[in-house]
């Protein structure tokens, strides 16, 4: 005789196994859980966006660096790199973006109500570019600008002009993207 074996009976293994599996079940749907979480809180974030569109309702209660911060994050976002230059000694110059293996330079103008950018702001702008070795210089406005700076931009290929409305589509642009990665 051996004393020393044991054998298990077949009911305990058979229940056993079950409650292994049925573990395995509850970890595969809390982990569901927290994926529908996050997805479904990306999306309600980028919902909420879309219904309040006006881009002085995401800017409203930024200073001028914080403005200009939002910027530099925002070109970050599309893959270029950015930085933000010190707000002594830059020369009207704001940020300045690599991309593409172009070097530019971005002024950032955060104007409430009706201020307009006007053409002397402009030229100041252009200056530097050639001053800076810059390939292309922007200027981005919460605001929008006078018809004489339209005009005088209009032939300069490598000035870039973005108001509160093309600054909103960009951003809707952006967010519908990320919105469509979601889905």
């Amino acid at each position: 005789r051996d004393y020393f074996t044991y054998q298990q009976p077949a009911e305990i293994s058979f229940s056993f196994m079950w409650l292994i599996w049925a573990l395995v079940f509850l970890l595969v749907l809390v982990i569901l859980g927290v994926f529908l979480k996050r997805f479904l809180t990306k999306k309600k974030q980028a919902d909420i966006f879309l219904k309040n569109r006006s881009i002085s309702r995401i800017v409203e209660n930024l200073s001028g660096l914080d403005f200009e911060i939002w910027v530099q994050q925002l070109f970050l976002s599309l893959g270029a790199k950015a930085r933000v230059t010190p707000s002594q000694g830059d020369h009207g110059i704001d940020v300045i973006v690599e991309f593409a293996n172009q070097k530019i330079a971005v002024q950032c103008k955060k104007y409430y109500g009706n201020k307009l950018v006007g053409e002397p702001m402009l030229r100041d702008l252009y200056g530097v570019k050639a001053a800076g070795g810059f390939d292309r210089v922007i200027l981005i406005t919460t605001g929008n600008f006078t018809r004489e700076a339209l005009q005088w931009a209009k032939d300069k290929k490598d000035l870039i002009l973005i108001n509160a409305k093309l600054l909103e589509g960009i951003i809707m642009l952006g967010l519908r993207t990320q919105t469509l990665a979601l889905r």
